[in-house]
């Protein structure tokens, strides 16, 4: 994200929007605090040569997604007051997926949004009816749109072992990840069937104890599903 842009369109909507409060701080003294925080930063290597990042927000820095969502806010602002929005328009950050009606249509909005920022948007148009969208993958079917987990064919099945010194409660956590995906991210029984068993799997190969799986799998679909124990 362009560093200097994104910190106008923050103080922007932070002092001069009608729909919230300013905050009590001076504009001049957040300005300072953003530019900190982002263009002054300084970094160490393990040679201990100090280097210090120019534009663009370093990559793990908590204000990275916040900057992403305000740029990337007033993008979407200027595009569609310029052209119509899709008939079906979903995004997260800068991933973008649309369901249009015409190819000339993806290429229209393509342009605009390369016109409207800095940022490159590679196309990538769906192939027997599929398309992955971030870790989920939309199918088109004679009823609808349907979702499932949707895994890289280069992911190697690796996650926290089951079998290390971390605590039981950080391995319980992982387990409940990958079911509580299973449960959101797909539409239909079946795949969510296929998605827990694959699952299972892959925590099994890396030490999980068949016992917690399954107890996580059942406190899981019970409380999904709104299921009372009797008493």
């Amino acid at each position: 994200m362009p560093v200097d842009e994104t910190i106008d369109i923050i103080l922007e909507r932070v002092y001069r929007s009608q729909l919230t409060a300013p905050l009590k701080i001076p504009e001049a003294s957040l300005h300072t605090l953003l530019e900190i925080c982002t263009k002054k930063t300084l970094f160490s290597t393990h040679h201990g040569q100090m280097y210090r990042q120019k534009d663009r927000v370093a990559m793990g820095s908590p204000l990275g997604v916040l900057f992403a969502n305000f740029y990337m806010g007033i993008v979407e602002e200027q595009v569609f007051a310029r052209m119509q929005q899709p008939r079906r328009y979903g995004c997260y950050i800068d991933d973008i997926f649309v369901q249009v009606d015409a190819e000339d249509e993806v290429e229209a909005l393509h342009q605009a949004f390369q016109q409207c920022s800095v940022l490159n948007y590679p196309v990538e148009h769906s192939t027997d009816d599929q398309l992955p969208f971030l870790d989920v993958l939309v199918r088109k079917t004679e009823d609808g749109l349907h979702t499932s987990v949707y895994t890289k064919k280069t992911n190697l099945g690796l996650c926290l072992n089951g079998d290390s010194e971390c605590p039981a409660r950080l391995k319980s956590m992982t387990v409940r990840a990958f079911i509580r995906r299973a449960l959101s991210h797909c539409s239909t029984w079946q795949d969510t069937h296929q998605e827990l068993d694959r699952v299972s799997q892959v925590l099994v190969n890396n030490w999980y104890s068949n016992k917690l799986i399954s107890r996580e799998v059942r406190t899981a679909l019970e409380k999904w599903y709104g299921i009372t124990k009797p008493s």
